[in-house]
């Protein structure tokens, strides 16, 4: 019974992927794709339990931190909606405890399940972008703004760097998914998303290339980088309108991103972590923003965290991510680089998805390692083999 069960369950993880990028709501409320979650959340509370390690201990930890601030701060400011905070909160860090030990329960279905969802999810929305009205401008398609289409790509394209990581998908495979994901970050027009899917598109490859690619998959990328080198400059040198349209807009996206760093750094509220220290050991908590003149959050992800939770969520946040991803690969480095630098002028911590990223790291991370050392292998309690 908990075999099927735990494949129902990824089976809605993967359903999951493919609703997450239709918004029907106004941002900051429980999108379709959401609710998918609480079910998974539900029937794993119900049948299946947590493996009490250092992960579980740690997760109950901070989830107790964030809990006692926000309601301290709620009943302080006779803000109830902090409280609301909180849920969303437990709600990411329970999914990625539930990822974590679906992998102890059956890897193989999980594993299956997420790859489905992933590439579904990046076929419809690589449908919708081609087949819609495509002009000048940014592109949003059923997200509510086009940052929220650039950090899902950006995260899709990170789902695909550590499927191929673990041969779960083929080298063609790897290739079309990563210029899809890559092709809707562009249309997003957001420059974090941009960056960071270019550096992580890059680098990725290369080091795919030096460590992974044979002879012949060798030949087909450097074929293909010429190839879009060439179409490139005959597209400038014609000054034909051959995809043309994308460059210009990601073009001056980018350089109109370049302008007083100071404004900008103030228009994302960094001040406010030195104009009030007074909160930075125990945390403001999230919400009550009137109590701040200027009003309106920190739009970053871990300052945001910082300030909102204080030095010491901070530190147990850090923890918690240093053992769940274990021994560091440059792909893992890569992938923190691209999602961290989105974050540094964007909320990202709040999607699921970007949680079950984390917990797919470290799922892969295990996944490779019974591969080296052969199946017989047997996982302990505490996340380790014998």
């Amino acid at each position: 019974m908990s075999i099927n069960l735990s494949k129902i369950i990824s089976i809605l993880i993967s359903l999951y992927f493919i609703l997450a990028p239709f918004y029907f709501f106004s941002s900051g409320l429980p999108q379709i794709a959401d609710y998918i979650i609480a079910v998974v959340i539900i029937v794993y509370i119900i049948y299946f339990n947590f493996e009490k390690d250092i992960r579980f201990y740690l997760s109950i930890i901070i989830l107790t931190l964030i809990t006692v601030i926000n309601a301290i701060w709620s009943m302080i400011l006779t803000s109830p909606n902090m409280n609301v905070n909180t849920i969303y909160f437990i709600f990411n860090i329970v999914i990625l405890l539930i990822i974590i030990n679906l992998n102890r329960i059956d890897t193989e279905n999980l594993l299956k399940h997420i790859k489905l969802g992933v590439i579904i999810s990046l076929v419809i929305q690589f449908l919708i972008a081609i087949t819609g009205e495509f002009t000048s401008g940014r592109t949003v398609l059923y997200f509510n703004n086009p940052n929220q289409l650039g950090y899902y790509s950006l995260l899709q394209l990170c789902f695909i760097n550590l499927l191929y990581f673990i041969n779960r998908i083929s080298f063609k495979s790897f290739l079309v998914f990563s210029f899809i994901s890559i092709y809707l970050v562009l249309i997003s027009l957001s420059s974090a998303a941009i960056i960071a899917g270019i550096v992580l598109f890059t680098l990725g490859m290369l080091n795919f290339f030096i460590l992974k690619f044979n002879t012949r998959q060798k030949s087909i990328i450097s074929t293909i980088l010429i190839l879009l080198i060439m179409v490139q400059l005959h597209a400038h040198i014609t000054e034909t309108d051959y995809s043309i349209n994308i460059i210009e807009d990601v073009q001056t996206r980018l350089e109109s991103k370049t302008y007083d760093t100071e404004s900008n750094f103030s228009e994302r509220r960094y001040n406010r972590i030195f104009e009030h220290p007074e909160y930075l050991l125990t945390g403001a908590g999230q919400g009550g923003l009137d109590r701040f003149p200027e009003g309106g959050e920190i739009h970053a992800s871990i300052p945001a965290f910082f300030f909102t939770y204080g030095i010491i969520g901070l530190i147990l946040v850090v923890l918690l991510f240093y053992n769940l991803l274990g021994k560091i690969t440059f792909l893992t480095v890569l992938i923190l680089f691209a999602v961290h630098f989105y974050g540094l002028t964007h909320q990202g911590l709040r999607q699921p998805m970007f949680w079950i990223l984390i917990a797919l790291i470290y799922v892969t991370n295990k996944y490779k390692l019974k591969k080296v050392f052969g199946g017989s292998r047997v996982l302990n309690t505490n996340g380790s083999y014998r």
